[in-house]
């Protein structure tokens, strides 16, 4: 709902609005007519009738001005088609709708929705409970965190009505306005996904492990994507490199702190060995100290925070914490 309301913006009349809904109910028409056929085996004509009202108010809007590319609720905007009354309508999918939204929604809208598209769809798991996925992983912390999100989506919904309408009631409808017009955090939130948290040759964190940078791009939605390729330890040992959006990256180290301290390293050993130590390997070695150091620091940080633990945990275990960068 959020979403269509959103795309309203762009076309926001009444011709719009009353096609919409025509060819919500020819769709619902030729579903329920379907549903006949299937289950018991006859054919309505009143809803016939129905159907064939509705493509003639839909086809009177055509004929009035309505563009049919505008309709970014029918997939490729096509003209009406009479197969429509009996097939169903091909409206388009919330993928290619969340897309259209991107240039045009205002930063608390985005946030709310999520950051990509699998994020906003996967929102409706969150509220949605099913056996997939309430099954193993299920916790109680879930069910909070769905019921704020719809609170959020509704309250989103209202400021797009408000902007549709081109007016602001008085009352709770003004107050909240007021807070939201002047909340700058949602624009931060939704900036960050742009930044890019580390670059090339960068230590980095990614979901408990360590890797370093070996590229990144930038996607046509402006988003950045890190190609890295772990350190010491990968998850899956067929898999030692990975891409990752930039909202799953944590900077551990920036390149230029490791080729100080693999230079100074190299500085010692020759002072003492009076011999030069391979550069690359100077580097391998510091890379690892960096993930040892970043390890341990976490460790340290988790045992301050936590109260003396009687298990006989292993005390080498990788942190699953974001490490803060050194």
């Amino acid at each position: 709902m959020l979403v269509d309301a959103i795309l309203f913006s762009t076309t926001n009349d009444q011709a719009h609005y009353g096609d919409y809904f025509f060819l919500h109910e020819l769709n619902e028409c030729a579903r329920s007519q379907d549903d006949r056929y299937e289950f018991f085996g006859h054919h309505n004509k009143n809803s016939e009738w129905n159907a064939n009202w509705l493509c003639e108010e839909i086809r009177n809007l055509e004929k009035s001005g309505l563009d049919p590319k505008s309709r970014w609720y029918i997939k490729d905007g096509q003209v009406l088609n009479e197969k429509w009354a009996k097939k169903g309508v091909p409206f388009s999918s919330f993928r290619d709708r969340y897309k259209k939204i991107l240039p045009i929604a205002l930063p608390s809208e985005f946030n709310t929705l999520g950051k990509s598209y699998i994020h906003a769809y996967s929102m409706s798991k969150d509220v949605h409970f099913t056996p997939h996925d309430t099954s193993s992983g299920f916790k109680e912390e879930q069910i909070f965190r769905g019921v704020d999100r719809v609170g959020l989506l509704i309250l989103a919904l209202i400021v797009r009505c408000q902007l549709l309408l081109g007016c602001v009631p008085e009352g709770i409808n003004k107050r909240y306005r007021e807070m939201h017009d002047s909340n700058t955090e949602p624009a931060e939130l939704a900036g960050s996904l742009k930044k890019r948290p580390a670059e090339i040759g960068d230590i980095v964190w990614i979901q408990g492990d360590y890797a370093e940078v070996l590229n990144v791009t930038t996607s046509k939605y402006g988003y950045p994507a890190y190609h890295i390729k772990y350190i010491e330890h990968a998850p899956l040992s067929e898999v030692p490199e990975d891409w990752f959006a930039g909202f799953e990256v944590r900077l551990v180290a920036k390149k230029v702190q490791v080729e100080k301290a693999a230079d100074a390293a190299g500085e010692e050993i020759e002072k003492t060995t009076g011999q030069r130590e391979d550069r690359g390997k100077l580097l391998d070695c510091a890379k690892r100290a960096v993930v040892k150091l970043s390890i341990y620091q976490q460790q340290l940080r988790q045992q301050s925070s936590k109260p003396p633990s009687t298990s006989s945990a292993d005390s080498t275990s990788k942190p699953n914490i974001p490490p803060k960068a050194g």
